[in-house]
């Protein structure tokens, strides 16, 4: 499967299968969709919007929102852990929030970056 957001305050989910791509989902949003991520089961679409919002989606119920996440900053990359249900969100606000999706109540971790401007993009290795 292969994400995609936009400007056009879509985010949308293609199988690629075989060659063949066709839509599989399309989930309109309040705000320009800024970045993307499908969890490794294929099971979850996070989608940063440039309200500062993170939508989390469920693919298994029509990609149904079920939470959201609110940020101080502009949402600029979103990732997956490869065997969990955490999610890593790159913000303007100099930091990257990981947060277990089973309770996205607070981030269980926050890292501040200093070093740069805001955070651009995050990123896990396969192991997480």
């Amino acid at each position: 499967k292969l994400a995609v957001g936009g400007r056009d305050r879509h985010a949308v989910v293609y199988d690629v299968d075989g060659g063949a791509v066709r839509e599989a989902l399309d989930t309109e949003h309040e705000a320009f969709v800024y970045a993307v991520a499908l969890s490794h089961d294929d099971e979850i679409l996070a989608v940063g919007r440039v309200d500062c919002v993170v939508a989390i989606h469920d693919l298994t119920k029509n990609g149904v929102e079920v939470a959201v996440i609110a940020m101080e900053g502009l949402i600029n990359g979103l990732a997956f852990a490869p065997r969990a249900r955490s999610l890593a969100v790159a913000a303007d606000q100099n930091t990257v929030d990981v947060w277990d999706l089973t309770d996205p109540t607070e981030p269980v971790e926050t890292l501040v970056e200093t070093r740069h401007a805001p955070t651009a993009d995050v990123a896990f290795s396969r192991r997480g």
